[in-house]
């Protein structure tokens, strides 16, 4: 099954797995919505989970964590059986342990990148990593610019950077002006759940009026990439949350977090 013009794979009802690797990650974002209930699969579970998929007639994942390149395991590896088996592979990642030409792996058809602020300080307010993160990100999205390797971009919209959208916005439109091949923009309201979220509850905090307000303001009168309002993807129409948790496989509506919001 391949996928469409849009760079999308024509599934039944369209939905997307969300597999979570394993909880770690090699940041400690403000907003980080990662459950640590969440187990780390091995690779045969991993695997093995590649055939439930395919059996619920899915046609597209998103390989997550965690971080999934700080898997234990191989995430290129699993990632080629995924598109051996005719799955459409994207991976969500915070983008710093990407390996050697990440931007030409057949394997990988989307890379799902996280842009939290339209500056430095803005981003690496919540974005935490002891050596920046901002700057990883524009290099990412540099170099799969230049080699045409799709795209779609995520941002957890808290009070921090809620005023910032329409900046953000602006950047996303250069960036596609310049040959960028983004597939999608997705604006995640911030949930206070999770390892970072709960402590940060009053600061980050955003109403839902608020956060549909500040969604509606940044669409452009012509869109250049699509826009997504995610309110809330604990209950998504449209995703299918896969983990582990105490040594048996979990299938739900729950989102238990990721490097990237997803797809």
């Amino acid at each position: 099954m391949g996928p469409n013009r849009n760079g999308q794979v024509d599934t039944p009802c369209g939905r997307i797995a969300v597999v979570f690797l394993h909880p770690a990650c090699n940041m400690t974002c403000a907003f980080c919505a990662t459950e640590s209930d969440i187990q780390s699969m091995d690779f045969d579970q991993a695997l093995l989970l590649l055939d439930v998929i395919r059996a619920r007639s899915i046609g597209n994942i998103v390989l997550g964590g965690g971080e999934p390149f700080a898997w234990d395991h191989d995430v290129v590896a699993l990632a080629k059986e995924a598109k051996r088996s005719g799955l459409f592979v994207q991976v969500g990642t915070n983008g710093i342990a990407l390996p050697e030409g990440y931007d030409t792996l057949e394997c990988f058809d989307r890379y799902v990148l996280p842009l939290d602020g339209a500056d430095e300080e803005g981003h690496n307010a919540v974005r935490i990593t002891a050596n920046g993160h901002y700057n990883v990100i524009l290099d990412r999205l540099e170099h799969l610019r230049r080699a045409g390797k799709p795209v779609t971009v995520s941002t957890v919209v808290t009070a921090r950077n809620i005023g910032q959208l329409p900046r953000i916005c602006a950047f996303l439109t250069g960036f596609k002006d310049r040959g960028g091949p983004l597939h999608a923009w997705h604006l995640y309201k911030f949930l206070p759940i999770g390892r970072g979220g709960r402590e940060q509850a009053d600061a980050l905090s955003v109403s839902d009026e608020a956060y549909g307000r500040a969604c509606a303001a940044i669409k452009p009168p012509a869109p250049k990439f699509a826009i997504y309002q995610r309110k809330d993807m604990r209950h998504s129409r449209s995703v299918d949350f896969f983990w582990y948790e105490r040594g048996a496989l979990r299938i739900g509506s729950e989102v238990w977090g990721c490097a990237a919001p997803r797809t």
